[in-house]
């Protein structure tokens, strides 16, 4: 997720834009090559006429459990409990996926938070504020979700926010960017700190009934 100053940028997921096109002045189209060892391929994310938030194809490919267990990188991501255990309520509000807090088993989804410094993602038009993603593995119990969302601490003037561990959360459990303004997965930050209608169809698409 980016604070921007003039432009929109596709930085979700720890991934590097390629190109990006405006159809019909309305649908943001991004091809990227996902730079974070898990996926490794040329990839759009998947829009759907329902009107949804765009998916994540790794995650929409794969059937997963909607129970994830969460915990701290390090010391100082766990400085940071209390902004993404408030983002981790937020999800658990839903009913349609369950993050606790404990070590993942084998077959098991895990979700690891941490902090990181990156001044040099500041740029002219946007300054990066967290990144996350899924981390898809297969298993003989099944599909595993070993993903991450973490908030970059480069940045003290504009302080770790709410609405990015929401927004870095959601590219963890497999939501992409919306170009809907009222999606709390939008490139650039508004301080959302809610899922949109559209933000829950998409989990209710990847997590309910009959797909894991």
């Amino acid at each position: 997720m980016v604070a921007l100053k003039r432009t929109y940028w596709w930085l979700g997921g720890m991934v590097v834009l390629f190109a990006s096109l405006w159809f019909s002045g309305s649908a943001l189209v991004a091809m990227t090559l996902r730079q974070d060892g898990v996926v490794n391929q040329l990839a759009t994310h998947v829009t759907s006429p329902h009107g949804q938030t765009p998916l994540e194809p790794i995650a929409l490919a794969h059937p997963l459990r909607p129970v994830y267990y969460y915990h701290f990188a390090s010391a100082e991501a766990a400085e940071f409990r209390g902004l993404f255990e408030e983002a981790v309520m937020v999800f658990n509000r839903t009913g349609v996926v369950q993050l606790r807090p404990g070590t993942a088993q084998m077959g098991q989804n895990s979700l690891t938070f941490f902090t990181y410094r990156d001044a040099d993602s500041q740029r002219a038009d946007f300054t990066e504020l967290g990144k996350g993603g899924p981390h898809v593995i297969h298993t003989g119990q099944g599909t595993v979700n070993q993903a991450r969302a973490g908030v970059n601490l480069a940045h003290p003037e504009l302080r770790p926010r709410l609405s990015v561990a929401i927004h870095e959360i959601g590219h963890a459990v497999g939501l992409a960017h919306s170009s809907a303004k009222t999606s709390v997965m939008t490139a650039r930050d508004h301080e959302q700190e809610w899922l949109s209608p559209a933000d829950l169809a998409a989990l209710r698409l990847l997590y309910g009934p009959g797909h894991a």
